[in-house]
């Protein structure tokens, strides 16, 4: 039978997958978000249970909790979400427009005889304007951010980093015999 830690973690893989691919919709990317938090803090909390009746195992637990900062943070984060109030990351979009400006100038021109009489004067016609970029305009970028982490990481690379660390962790715990394989 599949473990349950795998099957909440990979649970936690496909919202990650989610969240990325809802960038562009604020509500649809707090739903996965929410999701994502849950699936992967029930990850943790499968790993404390299994921890709790060998004292050497629950000291080594605790350890890697604080060892960690991304396990600490979301730890809070999905406590919030569930008992306080939904995640609520800050929203940053980048939209990069081109656009050109033309300038041109016709300078003037006079002909005048040995005794500077006016013969002739006019201008130069100004070069022909040149064509408007036909490059389709770049998409816009969005970009998720918890205030209350302490670096500058988006909340999708967060939630990746985050991630990494439950494997770390969970990998280190089966090879020392603390968790079950």
């Amino acid at each position: 039978m599949e473990d349950r830690k795998y099957r909440k973690l990979r649970e936690a893989q496909y919202f990650l997958g989610q969240m990325v691919a809802s960038e562009a919709r604020r509500e649809e990317f707090m739903y996965n978000l929410s999701a994502f938090a849950s699936a992967a803090r029930s990850v943790m909390q499968y790993a404390c249970r299994d921890t709790q009746a060998d004292a050497a195992a629950k000291r080594w637990y605790d350890t890697q909790c604080h060892s960690f900062p991304s396990l600490k943070f979301f730890k809070n984060q999905r406590d919030l979400n569930v008992h306080t109030h939904p995640l609520t990351p800050s929203l940053a979009v980048t939209q990069h427009f081109a656009d050109t400006v033309h300038v041109s100038d016709s300078p003037g021109w006079t002909l005048k005889d040995e005794a500077g009489h006016l013969i002739r004067a006019g201008r130069t016609p100004p070069p022909p304007k040149p064509a408007p970029p036909t490059d389709p305009p770049l998409p816009a970028q969005f970009r998720y951010y918890f205030e209350d982490w302490p670096l500058k990481e988006d909340v999708v690379t967060l939630c990746t980093k985050y991630l990494e660390d439950i494997v770390a962790m969970i990998e280190d715990g089966e090879q020392k015999g603390l968790l079950p394989p």
